[in-house]
């Protein structure tokens, strides 16, 4: 029966009430006479009955011009309670007026009784269906949720849950000031501020965010709003899904930390991104990894002639290579080889190149997790420097045009072997650059990147999903994000801008403290960081790990030029000249050949690296300077 009524027309609805209504008034009119006289009393003059059936036409039409028959009975709240009492007491004058004016012979006291009998009645019956309607909703109209957002999305999302009983929207809220009172698919919009009061009075539990390519910018100052209310928040998905009638629940998505980053991506420059692979053979070392693997992607759209998977690891070059081959990423046209090896097999490098005529190299491959190379001293410094330097042997041998480096914020004046090692990488780039050759080379320095091996985010949600507590390190550690695709476009972009020699440096937008970090998805997830909460996920603070800082750094000498792309950076920073390099790299061999770590970790130490292990001293200087006088890239 509940079905039934939930979905009859809006003007059925609006008749049952008034319908409703007009039986509450008649009670309260005969009660209040009964409990006048003290006795059950049905009055017999024509005149009383006139003067009800008047005040319940007038009660009606009033309630109609002040909106009482607008308001949807399930979602009947505070405001609405207003409103009743409002049209009652104007029923209660008019019933004294015509008593008084029509010398009708009942009670003077008979209005004020039925006032107060009618009010009881007229909201006991829409609480009560209210509580039925919630009662039911829970048990097959599903979970209570606001709907941010009354345009175009706003309605197809009120729509399309109308056919899904796992989401039962109670309200529409947008901040267009005239589109609040109005209703949309029959509900309310309201104002954001009553966002509070709805989740309070209906157990809201999640916000649904409808508003078509909202920018990142927006949608964190949204999360923010609502995160005291720790309630989840889930998003549609593009707006070319929405005009093509693709709209369903199953396309919602949970807002992620991404969204969160308050930065929108900037459309790529066509010829930038053609520039260095469009037509030629590409190389990805490292293609597996979490930056090759996006790189592929990326440079798989823009028709290379071969693409070359690069990876000492078979299963994640197997999981990229066939990802790549799917029928909707690749054009038959175009040549994937995936390709075991490491990059510090000579003869497998060289063979690599010759064959293919390589044009372009992307060198991803790196260790780069800082505990791991630091107990990992020797393996570090071989796959990042000596890796690095003879695959840019290779380039040089066979004329490769462009070689870019994917580096690290780590590299600059590092507290870590990892940082150090990367460093040096960047030293055999602009050393080879000095060289008479047709070779182009050039390195991308930016820090880290949300959703990659290692990263904080993954290792978040799991401690979150086994209920905590969460790590971090430092109370004050602060990092740099950015996405995975933003960092990869800005790569093949940044390498197309190199004339030899650059080191680019993106834009990473302002640093994030890892702890806030950690909060945000505590909240997102739907937990707590209230220990009075049940839901509730303890924050612990381990300790920085060895050859950690507090914060990182994207400049050696605090100094980068514009380019022609917004996000990208370029600065000349000293290094080694030939001979020093190839000096270091000799000595470096020697060490990883007797496998010496210690004296691997001294060559670091005293090439210009800016390396310096982390003390106790330096980290309090750290802490005490890790809200002021960063670089600034702006």
């Amino acid at each position: 029966m509940l079905l039934k009524l939930l979905n009859l027309s809006r003007l059925n609805k609006k008749l049952i009430a008034q319908a409703i209504d007009a039986l509450s008034l008649t009670m309260a009119f005969l009660l209040a006479l009964s409990i006048r006289l003290g006795e059950i009393h049905i009055p017999h003059s024509p005149y009383a009955w006139g003067c009800l059936v008047f005040c319940i036409i007038f009660t009606i039409s009033f309630g109609e011009k002040i909106g009482v028959y607008k308001t949807v009975v399930r979602f009947f709240g505070n405001q609405n309670i207003v409103s009743i009492c409002s049209v009652v007491a104007a029923s209660s004058i008019v019933m004294s007026l015509c008593l008084f004016f029509f010398s009708i012979s009942l009670p003077r006291s008979t209005p004020i009784i039925y006032g107060c009998l009618a009010i009881l009645l007229m909201l006991g019956t829409r609480f009560g269906l209210r509580l039925l309607f919630q009662h039911y909703a829970k048990e097959q109209l599903g979970e209570p949720v606001v709907i941010y957002g009354a345009g175009s999305a706003g309605n197809e999302l009120a729509a399309a849950l109308k056919h899904d009983n796992r989401y039962m929207p109670i309200a529409l809220v947008d901040d267009n000031p005239k589109l609040h009172g109005r209703r949309v698919q029959g509900i309310e919009v309201s104002p954001p501020d009553k966002i509070d009061d709805l989740v309070k009075t209906y157990g809201v539990k999640r916000i649904l965010l409808a508003i078509a390519n909202l920018p990142s910018e927006r949608r964190k100052d949204i999360y923010e709003q609502f995160a005291h209310l720790r309630i989840k928040i889930k998003t549609i998905p593009a707006y070319s899904q929405l005009v093509s009638g693709e709209m369903s629940v199953e396309n919602l998505r949970n807002i992620n930390v991404e969204d969160l980053l308050g930065r929108t991506p900037v459309e790529p420059i066509t010829e930038l991104m053609d520039k260095c692979i469009k037509g030629k053979a590409v190389m990805v070392t490292g293609a597996g990894g979490s930056i090759g693997s996006e790189l592929c992607r990326q440079i798989i759209k823009l028709s290379p002639r071969k693409l070359i998977l690069l990876d000492s690891s078979e299963f994640s070059l197997y999981s990229i290579h066939k990802e790549l081959l799917g029928p909707s990423q690749v054009d038959p046209s175009n040549t994937i080889i995936p390709v075991i090896g490491n990059v510090l097999d000579n003869a497998l490098i060289e063979d690599v190149i010759s064959n293919n005529k390589v044009d372009t190299i992307y060198h991803a491959a790196a260790y780069k997790h800082v505990p791991l190379v630091e107990q990992n001293i020797v393996e570090g410094v071989k796959n990042n420097v000596i890796g690095t330097y003879r695959v840019a042997q290779m380039a040089l041998k066979f004329n490769v045009e462009n070689m870019v480096l994917i580096s690290t914020d780590k590299a600059v004046r590092s507290t870590n072997v990892m940082g150090a090692s990367k460093r040096v990488a960047e030293f055999v780039l602009q050393a080879f650059s000095t060289m008479e050759s047709k070779t182009c080379f050039s390195m991308v320095r930016f820090g880290n990147v949300l959703g990659s091996s290692g990263s904080v985010v993954p290792l978040f949600k799991s401690q979150i999903k086994q209920g905590g507590p969460v790590t971090v390190t430092h109370p004050e550690i602060t990092r740099y994000f950015m996405t995975i695709p933003e960092a990869a476009q800005l790569v093949i972009q940044a390498g197309a801008l190199a004339k030899g020699g650059e080191v680019f440096v993106l834009d990473m937008g302002s640093p994030v403290k890892i702890a806030d970090l950690a909060k945000k998805m505590i909240h997102l997830m739907g937990y707590s960081d209230d220990p009075t909460s049940e839901r509730f996920i303890d924050l612990q603070y381990s300790g920085l790990r060895p050859g950690e800082k507090l914060y990182e750094e994207l400049l050696v000498d605090d100094n980068a030029l514009g380019t022609q792309h917004q996000r990208i950076m370029c600065a000349r920073e000293s290094y080694l000249e030939l001979t020093e390099l190839e000096a270091l790299v000799k000595a470096l061999i020697n060490a990883i050949d007797v496998r010496n770590p210690a004296t691997v970790r001294e060559l670091l130490l005293e090439a210009p690296t800016g390396f310096k292990p982390a003390s106790q001293d330096a980290l309090s200087h750290q802490e005490a300077s890790s809200t002021h006088d960063r670089p600034n890239l702006h």
